[in-house]
């Protein structure tokens, strides 16, 4: 394994919009989200309608930092056995 790891940098290209405006649990099945392009990149959104899905990468900037657990009990219930950090939905999970 690498002893240092390569860093990353990102450039935000774009915005995600939605009703949600606090972290939650909920069913968010009903949720509509929007996407808002930079516009000087609306050209190249040309014939992406020509494909059934995309796939969206984004920053979760309001997560909150808190010290990693590398075991959890999944959504909190202390009644469900111990698993790894990335077996769950955690939202507290690195990048």
């Amino acid at each position: 394994m690498m002893d240092k790891l390569a860093g990353i940098k990102l450039k935000t290209i774009g915005i995600v919009r939605s009703e949600v405006k606090q972290p939650t649990r909920q069913d968010c099945t009903d949720i509509s989200s929007d996407i808002i392009i930079d516009s000087r990149l609306t050209d190249a959104l040309d014939n992406l309608d020509d494909f059934s899905h995309i796939i969206v990468l984004y920053w979760m900037h309001c997560a909150v930092d808190k010290p990693l657990q590398n075991k959890l009990h999944p959504m909190g219930i202390k009644e469900i056995p111990l698993v790894g950090l990335f077996a769950t939905r955690s939202p507290n999970r690195p990048n």
